[in-house]
């Protein structure tokens, strides 16, 4: 491909070109491969859930040489086709120059001139066979993440809501989270719902984008940010008794409460230990690092104790 400009071909019809300028060689190596995407560690997944399936395409040899160029994917309009897969062919467009009419087909051009005849001209794609396949998928919308917030030591599993989430490893389409540059992989639950577990982060300061990708190269922002906050430790709560009919203000003093957190999530919850009754949820409001506050519920027996 160094010495002459060719084309890739995508399926049957899409072309695009390929500037040998921009071809440069390459020496093949697996690790070096798999370290070419950021995060390459944590995408290992497509690779290893990929190798269960029959392959199609030519094995690459260790320390072998190749060439290399980086093309952008041509679009799949056939809706029929269901994303593919495209066979993936490099070789050449060439035009080929003919008339018809007036004479008939098959003569030179210049025995033909002033005859009526048409000049037309027809495409032969002159392309090497290639088992190497390419899937085209619809980039997922996400509508909803929940929660939206967790603790900075991670395993906190977030839900992914939205539409057009895929897996299909034999095609490398494994989808992934990035909370900010970390990327972990993604349970994929259904086509609406993915689930990934927070990974660790000690960052608390802001709150940070949280982006999708089902082929760990490809990311749409979602929209949504997650914050971290680290693990509060809650030291003494005042006053330690109120009124059944509940409205009592209650504070909680401690270390470590934040203000990145969704108000709507964040609850202080009331468990009865004498009385046989399902625990009560309340809103929680942030007064300061060391403390908060929230409003007792009511509904209890005179003689109920609960915890915090």
């Amino acid at each position: 491909m160094q010495n002459r400009d060719t084309n890739v071909k995508w399926g049957t019809i899409s072309t695009g070109s390929i500037p040998a300028a921009e071809v440069a060689d390459y020496t093949y190596y697996a690790d070096g491969y798999l370290n070419t995407v950021a995060g390459s560690k944590e995408l290992y997944a497509f690779k290893t859930e990929a190798d269960y399936f029959p392959k199609v395409d030519t094995s690459l040899t260790e320390a072998g040489a190749y060439e290399n160029t980086t093309r952008p994917s041509a679009p799949n309009d056939d809706v029929g086709s269901n994303g593919g897969p495209e066979y993936v062919e490099v070789g050449l467009d060439e035009t080929l120059q003919y008339t018809y009419g007036g004479g008939g087909l098959g003569r030179r051009l210049e025995e033909e001139a002033g005859s009526g005849a048409a000049l037309q001209e027809w495409t032969l794609y002159n392309y090497n066979p290639s088992s190497v396949e390419f899937y085209a998928y619809d980039q997922p919308q996400i509508q909803k993440i929940h929660p939206v917030a967790g603790l900075t030591k991670g395993g906190t599993f977030v839900s992914i809501i939205g539409y057009d989430f895929k897996y299909m490893p034999e095609y490398g389409i494994v989808p992934h989270c990035r909370f900010g540059d970390k990327i972990v992989r993604a349970h994929y639950d259904s086509s609406v719902r993915l689930v990934c577990q927070s990974p660790a982060n000690a960052f608390v300061d802001d709150a940070l984008p949280l982006d999708v990708s089902l082929n760990g190269v490809d990311w749409v922002a979602t929209g949504f940010v997650y914050s971290y906050y680290e693990e509060p430790i809650m030291t003494a709560l005042y006053p330690d008794m109120g009124s059944v009919n509940g409205g009592d203000e209650v504070y909680i003093t401690g270390e470590k409460y934040s203000s990145h957190v969704d108000t709507t999530e964040f609850k202080c919850r009331f468990t009865p230990t004498t009385i046989d009754i399902p625990p009560k949820l309340v809103q929680a409001y942030f007064v300061n690092e060391t403390t908060i506050k929230c409003n007792s519920p009511g509904g209890w027996s005179s003689a109920a104790r609960m915890v915090v």
